[in-house]
């Protein structure tokens, strides 16, 4: 996704340059998206067993797996005992606040660019890459960082997803706070920092959904991701109701400020909840029986 977002932006800057304005860089990735999705319908299944494309070594290899089981099987999610649990909800709060915080640089923070700071469509595609890139780099070395750590027992789990998760909104709450208050290019260096530093959320958030529940990870990401990209849309759409009487300095800054608090909630709430052991059955998981009466491949 990191490299997509690199190469993305500058084209997006291209075409929308080159031919007649943004709504055929919209009209072309609609497209290559549409190119996807027929490719994924074809070439995914649900299960091995039912992939024409696959070999036996790699067939022979998934059954391997002693937790691998049907897709096919139904069992009942505890939703309740889920949805009371602290330590999910810090997982779904924090990607909550991720989602909120990209979204709102990624659609908003070019039209500040744009409006309040003076940059024009090429320098802000180019400044936008360099955010990407940092992000990027971020992302790989905030996972190597995290294993040595882990590996080498300097932090405990858990304080290590914890000490990721204040790079991953801390540092963007700080620079946030502080836009408004500097000149342009120090507004725009800002806001790079708060992009490439929320890269660590996968060191912080997304590989604690493992840690706290490896049989119920897939319906903890369904809820999160709901919970985030609608929170997310509600949030630019009060924005916008905002800003439709003008666009200010002042403003804007509010906006930035609101996010940065929105992002020190989700902080503080991560390092007070977080945890990096499996739940028990009463907070959502399966034993080990139960698992058994899910599987339905053999060895």
């Amino acid at each position: 996704m990191g490299i997509a977002e690199v190469i993305c932006y500058p084209i997006s800057i291209w075409i929308s340059s080159s031919f007649s304005g943004w709504p055929i860089s919209y009209y072309t990735y609609c497209a290559f998206s549409a190119i996807v999705l027929i490719v994924f319908m074809i070439f995914v299944y649900d299960d091995p067993e039912d992939d024409p494309f696959i070999s036996n070594n790699e067939l022979i290899y998934l059954k391997s797996f002693n937790d691998t089981y049907s897709t096919k099987d139904t069992y009942n999610v505890p939703f309740c005992d889920l949805m009371t649990s602290t330590a999910v909800w810090s997982i779904i709060i924090g990607f909550t606040v991720y989602v909120i915080t990209v979204v709102f640089i990624l659609t908003e923070a070019p039209v500040f660019a744009s409006l309040i700071l003076g940059f024009d469509k090429k320098n802000i595609g180019l400044i936008t890459s360099i955010s990407a890139i940092l992000e990027y780099i971020v992302t790989i070395l905030s996972g190597i960082c995290a294993d040595i750590i882990i590996r080498r027992k300097y932090l405990k789990v858990v304080n290590t997803r914890k000490m990721f998760m204040i790079l991953t909104t801390g540092i963007p709450a700080l620079c946030m706070s502080c836009i408004g208050y500097f000149n342009a290019i120090v507004s725009m260096t800002l806001l790079t920092l708060s992009f490439g530093c929320i890269g660590s959320y996968t060191t912080s958030i997304m590989t604690n959904i493992i840690e706290v529940s490896k049989e119920r990870s897939e319906v903890i990401m369904g809820i999160m991701s709901f919970t985030g990209h609608g929170a997310a849309f509600i949030i630019i759409l009060l924005f916008g109701m905002l800003i439709q009487d003008g666009n200010t300095a002042s403003q804007w800054s509010l906006m930035f400020r609101i996010i940065a608090g929105i992002n020190l909630f989700g902080m503080i709430f991560f390092l007070m909840f977080a945890k990096a052991e499996q739940l028990t059955k009463s907070d959502g998981n399966i034993t080990k029986q139960e698992m058994k009466s899910y599987k339905t491949i053999k060895d």
